[in-house]
């Protein structure tokens, strides 16, 4: 079939969030003899309608120069909380080394439908195929074990057929069109053309994400790093993940032709990372922060036994808050957040290199947990920080979602209380006093206050008693007004 349109050179992502049905992950083979069975054009076919007349073609929406025969579907679950999980996917191309620089970046390579591309995250926005909308981006349309991809259809003029009156028409030649007694009409022959390929599940396979390889690393054969080597994976490259430890990756590296590679890739490779050491200390640890040589922010924390000088554990998930071309990643419930940055002293997120976590006893067991900066808050000022709890009988740090969410936390050591203050607007105002109970953050005291235009302000304040919160509100009248 002629080639009408370019396609997406080497690979293209798609991030899809559903609370609706998702597609399962696996190896999705293209099926060929479907590409024309799914497009409805019924509306259209043989008809002359207002002087035009309208003949229907459908090409292949993926052109056979791409060699593209297979894609690869990840699915993983977003929130811990909610039954929502993200499919993205990528389709497997022949390399093509006659490819140019303005062939590759063409069009957009990964797609969401959460937010509209940029240039800083490396997504654009992928439109479903029942969407009526006009884009220059392809649609898709899918059910769990298959999917569509199609792009706007394009009416093209052909030419007009004129055909002059033959004689006036009477009563009875009406209708006539076709035979030219009525009088000098012109015909309009235009054609629709549609795009459409099918992909279907071959593969079900396990798989939670696909990560895109900022560097050249090795792709080992065991988790560890005296494991022989498999093959070498190259930058520009991706792969599709299985599971985590917390220092490797399980991935498939997949060929053009769904043939799978299965081995682990060391975390460090990832991204290129300086480490720095850190001021803050305990009697039994020391600290290393990974600070991406890219964005100079966090991206992870490792825990350095002090007597015997190796790792015990390695703190990760760690994203800056700008999403960046580093990250092809869609932040998930129990990701980490920071703002902190090593660079401009101007900057408010700026950090000193070797004072990026501080030590906090946030739970009061006498124990030093770890304090990363979190975000500003904007004008709020609404700051929070992430912490990391130590437990002592595992001798790990683990991130406490809890607390990390909580803005201008304060501890009372003395109470044992940790308050947590916000404030929404200029007159509206907010705090919350929890203490651990039996391992578990509880509320115990809260404060709000809200004033009006009017002069009147109310002050609701809540105490936990017998397991109960009971709140008591009260109204002041501003004698000014």
């Amino acid at each position: 079939m002629k080639k009408t349109i370019s396609f997406i050179s080497f690979f293209l992502y798609i991030s899809l969030t559903f609370a609706e049905v998702s597609l399962r992950p696996g190896i999705y083979r293209l099926i060929p003899e479907d590409w024309q069975n799914d497009v409805d054009t019924s509306h259209l076919t043989g008809n002359i309608t207002a002087g035009e007349k309208t003949e229907v073609e459908i090409q292949h929406a993926i052109p056979a120069s791409s060699q593209i025969k297979y894609a690869i579907v990840s699915r993983a679950k977003v929130s811990d909380n909610r039954d929502i999980s993200e499919n993205k996917m990528m389709f497997l191309e022949q390399e093509n080394p006659a490819a140019t620089e303005k062939d590759a970046n063409a069009f957009c390579k990964r797609y969401t439908w959460a937010s509209r591309w940029s240039k800083s995250n490396l997504y654009c926005y992928a439109y479903k195929a029942d969407e009526n909308i006009v884009s220059h981006e392809p649609l898709f349309k899918w059910d769990q074990e298959s999917f569509a991809i199609r792009w706007v259809s394009k009416k093209q003029h052909i030419d007009s057929q004129y055909t002059p009156a033959k004689h006036k028409p009477a009563k009875k030649d009406f209708p006539c069109l076709s035979d030219g007694c009525a009088p000098d009409i012109t015909i309009k022959n235009y054609r629709q053309v549609y795009y459409n390929d099918v992909f279907k599940l071959e593969t079900p396979q396990p798989y939670q994400d696909i990560l895109y390889l900022n560097e050249d690393m090795p792709l080992y054969q065991e988790p560890n790093q005296k494991s022989p080597i498999i093959k070498q994976l190259y930058k520009g490259n991706s792969v599709a993940f299985i599971l985590k430890t917390p220092d490797w990756y399980q991935v498939d590296d997949i060929s053009a032709d769904g043939v799978i590679t299965r081995g682990w890739i060391n975390r460090d490779d990832l991204i290129k990372v300086q480490w720095y050491p850190q001021k803050a200390k305990t009697p039994l640890f020391r600290f290393l922060v990974a600070v991406d040589e890219t964005t100079n922010s966090p991206v992870a924390i490792a825990v350095i036994d002090r007597k015997t000088n190796n790792r015990v554990q390695v703190l990760r998930n760690i994203y800056p808050c700008e999403p960046i071309k580093n990250y092809v990643h869609v932040l998930q419930d129990r990701d980490i957040l920071t703002c902190a940055k090593i660079s401009d002293e101007n900057d408010p997120n700026a950090f000193k290199s070797d004072e990026l976590i501080r030590l906090v006893d946030a739970n009061f067991d006498k124990y030093p947990d770890l304090l990363m900066y979190g975000s500003s808050g904007g004008a709020g000022p609404n700051n929070t920080d992430n912490y990391f709890l130590y437990y002592p009988k595992t001798r790990h740090f683990v991130f406490n979602k809890e607390l990390s969410s909580m803005p201008q936390l304060g501890f009372d050591s003395k109470n044992h209380t940790v308050i947590t203050s916000m404030r929404g607007s200029c007159c509206d105002h907010y705090s919350e006093t929890y203490r651990f109970i039996n391992n578990q953050l509880t509320l115990i005291k809260t404060w709000e206050s809200h004033a009006d235009p009017s002069g009147k302000t109310s002050e609701t304040t809540g105490t936990l008693k017998n397991g109960k919160m009971h709140y008591r509100t009260r109204i002041y009248k501003d004698k000014s007004h």
